[in-house]
C-alpha cells in the first residue's frame, strides 16, 4: 500500500482510473494539483464548488498546513462490515468520492465500485509507526500500547455484554504522511463480498 501522493502522482490503478475519467494530478510547490480536462482545478475559493468538502480536499492535496497523504485503517477486524464508516467507504474511497462531487462527474463512484474488490487487508505494524488517529494521540510506544490494550479490552466488554456500539467503535490507525506500507508487515487479504 502506497500514500495518496503516491497514488495520484505514479503510475497506479487509482491515477489509471481518474485518467479514464480525465481527472490528473501534478506535484506543485509542496501540494498536489487537480485537473479536470486538462484545466487546472483551484482549491482556494472554497465556495466555488457549493459547498462540497473542499476542506477534505485540501487536506489530501496537501493545500492546508497539516498534510493528510496518510494510509489509514482499523485496529479490529470484527465487525468490520457493520461499521458506519467502513459501509461509507465500501462504495468506493473518500478521496474518490470527493473529486466527483467536486467536478461534477456523474457515474464516477458507481464506474469505480464496478470495477473495483474490496478487500479486507491484514498488517501486523510496530507500534512505533502507528499513529492512533485521535484527539490527543500517544507517543512513546509505551503509551500506544496501553491506548491500544484499553481500546481492546472495551471493545471485547461491549461484545460480551452484546452491546451495539462494538461496530462503530474500531480505533482508526495510520501511518505518517509520507509513509508506505512495507510488504513484510502484510498477514493476509480478504475480498469482502
Amino acid at each position: 500500500m502506497v500514500s495518496v501522493s503516491f497514488a495520484l502522482l505514479e503510475e497506479s490503478p487509482l491515477s489509471d482510473f481518474f485518467k479514464k475519467h480525465k481527472v490528473t494530478f501534478k506535484p506543485k510547490e509542496g501540494h498536489i494539483d487537480l485537473y479536470y480536462n486538462g484545466v487546472l482545478q483551484s482549491l482556494e475559493n472554497e465556495f466555488r464548488y457549493g459547498g462540497d468538502n473542499i476542506y477534505y480536499l485540501r487536506s489530501r492535496l496537501g493545500y492546508n498546513k497539516s498534510k493528510d497523504y496518510c494510509v489509514n485503517g482499523f485496529a479490529f477486524r470484527s465487525y468490520l462490515e457493520n461499521n458506519h464508516y467502513f459501509s461509507s467507504l465500501s462504495y468506493c474511497p473518500e478521496l474518490v468520492d470527493n473529486i466527483g462531487r467536486l467536478l461534477g462527474i456523474s457515474g464516477l463512484n458507481t464506474d469505480y465500485y464496478n470495477n473495483s474488490k474490496y478487500y479486507c487487508i491484514e498488517y501486523l505494524i510496530p507500534m512505533r509507526d502507528v499513529i492512533f488517529d485521535i484527539g490527543y494521540p500517544p507517543e512513546t510506544v509505551g503509551e500506544k500500547t496501553v491506548e491500544f490494550l484499553n481500546h481492546a479490552i472495551l471493545r471485547l466488554y461491549d461484545e460480551w455484554r452484546g452491546s451495539s456500539f462494538v461496530c462503530d467503535n474500531n480505533l482508526v490507525l495510520r501511518l505518517s504522511d509520507d509513509a508506505c506500507i512495507k510488504p513484510e508487515w502484510f498477514v493476509k487479504a480478504e475480498e469482502l463480498v
